[in-house]
């Protein structure tokens, strides 16, 4: 077989030259990257001396399977396909060299170095951790979105305090006054800056702040678009303009009034360059036709300038590349930065110095990190303060040989990683780099991927101080020569003819087919609605299965398939679905969230109303109107405590076996404080597992997994980072020939037929966020929408207009290239499946919109004929009613423990947190609760730095009080309330002379002790409010408050009450207390905060204890 690239394929398996090859969908890029790593370990006296790297394990795992698959194959004889001889002969080489060193490769895989690079960076990291800041038991988190949501909101409590540094709050005002005053504005785009921390923490420390952050820019488009009219075309142009305005005066020609020539590229000429650009373009970004030159761009009729400017476009006429070059110039704005975004560049500065502070403290109180601090720490292992580090000069000793698959997807401390890696390597010693990658199929910008780079290194050659020779392979081994040639046909035109660096657009890369036409076919097909192309889409994957095809049902998005997997559920059609079902949408696991949510906080109605719609439940919409009636504002614990008359016999008894579940699980030890042990036993005392199909067994475990992860401690720790969590997973695939997918998760993956759906629709809003970000050669800079008073052409709107534009055709690069990605899955046969309304100019076509995949491909999609929607009537009397467990239900025999109540523990006194009014209900109320939870905690750290220390800094504690309640899941309207609550009460107590000398310091005194021990043939586990020792006896004090004032009348009812309620716990906590300290006696009490009173578990008022 002669290839067409045979040259460059051997060029790139040369050891003595450093390699960047350039490798299209089915080139075979991996098969390159084994071969030249076979090449290079029967060089090398250790095999771990050549590391191939990757992105993923996955990936990792296939090179390193590949290799010893070849290694394998060598043992045996000669293949005849002379492809796979140039494999086998080195692979050949390879064995006997490594039988020669005494290797035994075959036994000891784990020798082949392939590597993911997040591996690499902690493998460095790690074996040097004083230098890269990373051991100990720190691990890499699960939730980097977490830990940079929790700096954010750390620093900005922080900022809003009294003595925070000047600086910070200075910076944070200003940018809360940016984003009209709303963190969660903010929130995202700092969280996004701060996950990329590696591409501007370099710039961000450099004391240069350049005014002018886009001169670079100006310059190359300036340069661009003179080149590509020439010398002569561009001076004509810049003396018509010229001419133009001398007879018409006309406004928008007046910066290139004084023009003789093309302006010399320099920042300053961007103004008579931007006219001239505009002459060329019209307003969407389409050569003129010279009929578009008219009085309204101040050309008048007759005049010779107006037809020799006709002239000069018509000679210019379907050159795509002077288009983009005129757009890209005109698009940029102006040189200098506005001073006000100066300013906020100079505020975001400070903000990001802080935030990296705040950032590892979160980092250090967590025990984790993420992979950005992982690759900056293997950075600076290597390089300390720019010096020659120890893991530097091991690394540079043990490696002789590196291989980079999928250079597309690196990210800036990637590249620098790579670089300092081989700083030092020179032509001729012996080592050698390879990378290899395709910008085509560069999709994962939401990893950090940054196609720019890539780009640049093809465009430099260069990777540090290493001269990159480019190889651009073009055979395609995958696809049928018709399939290739349509893609070459059809997409190739829609790329740019030649990338732009500023948003990432890449050039096309045809391919040439190395498999003759065999019955490959492309087809479009339009319909008039999604479930008539879901119909479609399934029968032909049905008639490819049929033929014994490997079949796949591709889609931008995971909504995009609905339609398909609503139709194959109903055909009941088996098929395989990777990372689709969101494991939160199966009916098990759902309510099993629920329950979880319900159990967490007593005031989320919707996950109780979910949850006692479960199954296990399995209380009906009736019985749930009957214990809502007039209650609506009662927590639903306070509904199923007391059940109405009204409630069905069935009802009832569903309500009383759920109350007795809960009622026991409070109770519990073993349950009362873990949150993920009470929810898994309610879960089996009600029979969930029996409502558990098996095919969502194993999901229901993960689940349960994930839970267990975020309840340590207890209790849900944070619910957003465990709604993202929940949100990363997925329902595990079931088995089926017919697998569903999006095109990132198919991207590696081919398929004799493959099937595109939703062509038709896109990907989300394209709404103008209220933040940008501007990568700068000086940083990143964040530009927030201007105010709606300034006029199209202020500087600062055409900045934020002009980095909106790059964002957006950010989106479309990213989206072509994944449309590339989608066309290249397909060995065969290849349908584009698109749904809408017809065309009204083409009514036999369906309209699709330009930034869907069809638009995007321009292609026109045929309407099926008579492929029309009709409405469906459905019988609403025979709609499905949700399945319930039976009032005794006989459990399955599956092994699994089911829960069984035991004896009762007692919890601490003031776990309960009392309301006058209703002392039942409010221990349910999680307001009431926060209230008494703060409270406890200023109480204590009152008692722990003094009274006078409280009271001097008594605003920056209301305003981290203000940040608890918020983090306690109080709704915004009573957090003010809540607040104001807390800090009267804490007032109070340091008001009262009972308070004062309760917070006295002692010789022993202690908040918040923890005790544990045997009481009347019981475990007691005691959490003591407050406890000291004075000169006759110990004392144990229990806080008692109430979550809103109570009227002086109501003091005494509310005293004895509690007093009652609580009497026998506080006589068991005296008893605890003495018999940990003997020696003197106890004396207890209560402390009845609203009314000032210390009242004994008698009745009896005791005055303050001396101090």
């Amino acid at each position: 077989m002669n290839l067409a690239d045979a040259q460059a394929r051997e060029r790139a398996v040369d050891l003595d030259c450093h390699i960047l090859a350039v490798a299209p969908a089915g080139s075979g890029k991996t098969g390159l990257l084994v071969q030249r790593l076979l090449a290079a370990l029967a060089t090398v006296a250790q095999p771990e001396q050549v590391v191939a790297i990757t992105f993923t394990n996955k990936a990792a795992a296939e090179i390193r399977a590949r290799v010893l698959e070849a290694l394998h194959a060598a043992r045996g004889p000669a293949p005849d396909n002379a492809f796979e001889q140039a494999l086998w002969s080195r692979a050949r080489r390879t064995l006997q060299h490594a039988e020669q060193q005494g290797w035994d490769l075959l036994q000891q895989p784990a020798r082949i170095q392939a590597l993911t690079i997040d591996g690499l960076n902690a493998a460095i990291a790690a074996e040097l951790p004083l230098f890269s800041g990373i051991g100990g038991q720190t691990r890499i988190s699960d939730d980097a979105r977490g830990l940079a949501e929790a700096a954010v909101e750390g620093l900005f409590d922080r900022a809003l305090q009294a003595d925070a540094p000047a600086d910070l709050q200075s910076a944070a005002r200003a940018w809360l006054r940016a984003t009209g005053n709303r963190l969660d504005r903010l929130l995202p785009a700092l969280c996004a800056l701060l996950e990329r921390r590696e591409q501007w923490i370099d710039p961000l420390f450099a004391a240069h702040d350049d005014p002018r952050p886009l001169d670079a820019d100006h310059l190359a488009a300036q340069h661009r678009l003179h080149s590509l009219l020439g010398v002569r075309d561009s001076d004509q142009l810049a003396q018509l303009a010229a001419a133009a305005f001398a007879h018409s005066s006309a406004p928008e020609l007046a910066a290139a009034a004084d023009l003789s020539g093309w302006p010399a590229a320099a920042p300053s000429a961007s103004a008579p360059c931007a006219v001239l650009a505009h002459l060329l373009i019209t307003a969407e970004g389409q050569l003129r036709k010279p009929g578009g030159i008219n009085r309204r761009l101040g050309f008048l009729p007759g005049r010779p300038e107006t037809a020799q400017l006709k002239t000069l476009l018509a000679e210019h006429a379907d050159q795509r590349a002077l288009a983009e070059a005129a757009l890209q110039l005109r698009e940029l704005p102006p040189p200098t930065l506005p001073s006000a975004l100066r300013d906020l560049r100079r505020e975001l500065r400070v903000l990001l110095r802080h935030l990296l502070a705040e950032l590892r403290l979160v980092m250090g109180a967590r025990g984790e990190t993420d992979f950005t601090e992982v690759a900056l720490a293997a950075l600076n292992a290597l390089r300390p303060e720019g010096g020659y580090g120890e893991a530097l000069l091991k690394r540079d000793a043990q490696l002789r040989h590196l291989l980079v698959d999928e250079m597309q997807d690196t990210s800036e401390a990637q590249i620098r990683l790579l670089a300092q890696l081989t700083h030092g390597w020179q032509d001729g010693d012996g080592r050698s780099l390879f990378l290899v990658g395709d910008p085509q199929q560069s999709i994962y910008a939401f990893r950090k991927a940054d196609v720019r780079l890539f780009q640049q290194l093809i465009e430099h050659r260069q990777l540090g101080g290493l001269t990159l020779h480019c190889v651009q392979l073009v055979t395609n081994f995958r696809a049928d020569a018709a399939v290739v040639q349509w893609v070459n046909d059809h997409l190739g035109p829609r790329f740019p003819d030649t990338p732009r660096t500023d948003s990432g657009e890449v050039a096309f890369n045809p391919s040439v087919a190395a498999r003759p036409a065999a019955g490959g076919s492309v087809q479009l097909d339009g319909y008039a609605s999604a479930e008539a192309a879901a119909q479609a889409a399934v029968a032909a994957a049905q008639a490819a299965l049929d033929r014994g095809d490997t079949v796949a049902v591709l889609a931008r998005g995971r909504a995009h398939l609905s339609p398909v997997l609503t139709v194959l559920r109903r055909l009941g059609t088996p098929y395989s679905c990777v990372d689709i079902d969101a494991l939160a949408a199966l009916p098990a696991v759902r309510d099993l969230l629920a329950c979880l949510r319900a159990l967490w906080h007593a005031d989320d109605g919707l996950h109780w109303l979910l949850w006692l719609r479960a199954p296990w439940v399995g209380l009906s919409w009736t019985d749930l109107v009957a214990l809502s009636a007039g209650r609506r504002d009662w927590p639903w614990p306070a509904r199923l405590a007391s059940p109405p008359e009204t409630l069905s016999e069935a009802g009832r008894q569903r309500v009383a076996r759920l109350w007795d579940v809960l009622t026991e699980t409070q109770r519990d030890g073993r349950f009362a404080e873990d949150l993920a042990a009470r929810v898994r036993a309610v879960w089996q005392a009600l029979g969930g597992p029996d409502c558990v199909p098996d095919d969502q067994r194993a999901d229901v475990r993960r689940c349960f997994a994930l839970i267990e992860a975020h309840c340590r401690g207890g209790s849900l720790r944070d619910a957003a980072a465990f709604d993202r969590a929940v949100e990363a997973l997925y329902a595990q695939p079931a088995s089926g020939r017919l697998q569903l997918m999006t095109i990132h998760r198919a991207k590696g993956l081919e398929f004799d037929t493959v099937l595109v759906v939703g062509c038709a629709r896109t990907s989300r809003n394209e709404d103008r966020p209220l933040l940008h970000t501007l990568e700068t050669g000086d940083g990143p800079l964040l530009i927030p929408a201007p105010p709606d008073a300034l006029p199209a052409d202020d500087p600062w709107r055409r900045w934020f207009d002009y980095t909106h534009r790059l964002h957006r055709r950010a989106r479309e690069a990213e989206a072509m290239r994944l449309l590339y990605v989608a066309l290249t899955r397909a060995r065969r046969d290849l349908r584009l499946f698109a749904h809408g309304e017809a065309d009204p100019d083409q009514p036999e076509q369906v309209k699709v919109p330009s930034r869907s995949l069809g638009g995007l491909l321009g292609q026109p999609f045929p309407r099926e004929a008579g492929a029309v929607a009709h409405a469906t009537e459905v019988d609403l009397s025979r709609a499905p009613r949700a399945p319930r467990l039976p009032l005794t239900p006989v459990t399955a025999d599956d092994g699994q423990p089911r829960f069984r109540p035991r004896e009762q523990r007692q919890l601490r006194p003031s776990e309960g947190v009392l309301e006058g009014r209703n002392l039942e209900a409010m221990e349910d109320d999680l307001y009431a609760q926060s209230v008494g939870t703060l409270f406890h905690q200023s109480m204590e750290r009152i008692a722990l730095t003094g009274i006078e220390d409280w009271q001097r800094h008594r605003d920056a504690r209301a305003q981290s009080l203000r940040s608890a309640l918020f983090r306690l899941g109080i709704s915004p309207d009573r957090v003010s309330t809540a607040l104001d609550r807390i800090l009267t009460l804490v007032d109070r107590s340091l008001d009262s002379p009972i308070g004062r000398a309760l917070l006295a310091p002692r010789p022993w005194a202690r908040s918040e002790y923890a005790l544990a021990g045997i009481h009347g043939e019981r475990w007691v586990n005691a959490v003591l409010d407050r406890c000291f020792e004075t000169e006759d006896a110990l004392w144990v004090v229990d806080y008692k408050t109430t979550a809103h004032p109570l009227e002086a009348a109501a003091h005494a009812l509310y005293v004895d009450q509690a007093r009652q309620r609580y009497r026998d716990q506080l006589v068991r906590y005296t008893a605890l207390l003495a018999a940990h300290r003997p020696g003197k006696p106890v004396i207890s009490a209560f402390y009845f905060v609203e009314p000032d009173r210390l009242v004994t578990a008698d009745g009896a008022a005791l005055p303050p204890p001396a101090y």
